[in-house]
């Protein structure tokens, strides 16, 4: 269910735990999806920042070093590109303030 269709991205809504990811969307919001791996197991250190209502991990970070991962694709979500869902240039936006300190 989170794999493209013929080409197109899905939607779905997603869960988003304390962090930044809720700081920027709120505790829910709409995401777009177009992969054929999950995260299985998160290695040690890594904590979830967001979940699609199926249970996939579509976020993730350390919880101690500058490192985090996103399953969707924030550079295909603009402010103008699909309604309803994320804008994804804060994504962008808050890694780059966190690479400047």
């Amino acid at each position: 269910g989170h794999s493209a269709i013929e080409g197109v991205d899905r939607l779905h809504s997603v869960q988003n735990a304390p962090s930044f990811l809720r700081e920027l969307y709120g505790e829910r919001c709409v995401v777009n999806s177009c992969h054929h791996q999950i995260i299985g197991r998160l290695g040690t250190g890594l904590e979830v920042l967001q979940r699609a209502e199926d249970g996939v991990v579509e976020a993730f970070r350390h919880k101690t070093l500058p490192v985090w991962g996103i399953q969707w694709h924030p550079e295909r979500l603009t402010a103008d590109c699909q309604t309803g869902t994320v804008d994804g240039l804060a994504v962008y936006r808050a890694f780059l303030s966190q690479a400047a300190l």
